[in-house]
């Protein structure tokens, strides 16, 4: 029963924006249990993501999307801000950007609006600022067909067990195309994909979430998913 209740509470903490995170985690630090009081400071989640951020290994390529100073104040890039982006989670693992898309009276309706919608992820502002990012340390960026994007959002969970795949509700997976980069040696450094995500609030409201992935557990957790012929047979071009 315990391990069912940490979990829904994982789930559902998973679907909020990073403020509403933090201000539940004060709620739960001031529950008490059989054991005693779960101590945990009110900014708990934010700490958690400024713990990460020191942690990661290129700090330098997650700061085009995200950064913290060292009091503790966190960025997302000015100009992914004015295009409606927000931060959903961060970790060493991935940096996990959400915007929001569609609001419908159904999921009848939603299913038809994703149905007709168009994707713009080879060239948009996300795209734009990923692919300069690769190329500024030297890097090639390949861009694949929407069928590898379900295995990108999955290899951290695969890798760590937490990942961007069960937001919400409803998920809407092979819609975007998306990117991975290379360094000089052929070796993967990162990846980015998209999924698109709905929770029903008044009517329904669906979310695009964008996972940049750089850690060495989650890419080498997708190299042993994908087999090298059937991303060759996916591959569309090089950004």
């Amino acid at each position: 029963m315990g391990k069912f209740v940490a979990r829904s509470i994982f789930l559902f903490l998973m679907s909020v924006s990073c403020a509403q995170a933090d201000f539940l985690g004060g709620l739960l630090g001031a529950v008490v249990t059989n054991n005693g009081p779960l101590v945990k400071p009110a900014n708990y989640a934010k700490n958690e993501r400024l713990k990460s951020y020191q942690n990661i290994p290129d700090k330098e390529f997650v700061n085009n999307f995200y950064s913290a100073t060292p009091d503790g104040e966190e960025h997302v890039n000015a100009d992914l801000v004015a295009d409606g982006y927000k931060l959903q989670s961060l970790d060493l693992h991935h940096v996990v950007l959400q915007k929001q898309m569609f609001k419908a009276s159904g999921k009848e309706e939603l299913d038809a609006m994703m149905a007709n919608y168009t994707s713009n992820s080879r060239s948009d502002l996300m795209a734009k600022i990923y692919v300069a990012a690769a190329k500024n340390r030297g890097n090639t960026v390949r861009l694949y067909k929407p069928k590898v994007s379900f295995s990108v959002n999955s290899a951290v969970e695969d890798s760590t067990g937490r990942s961007v795949a069960y937001v919400g509700h409803w998920g809407y997976w092979d819609y975007d195309n998306p990117m991975i980069e290379y360094n000089k040696e052929g070796e993967v450094v990162s990846m980015m994909s998209r999924s698109h995500q709905a929770k029903t609030t008044v009517g329904v409201e669906s979310n695009m979430y964008v996972q940049i992935v750089y850690s060495r557990a989650a890419i080498r957790s997708f190299e042993n998913e994908v087999e090298n012929d059937k991303l060759a047979n996916l591959y569309i071009r090089d950004m």
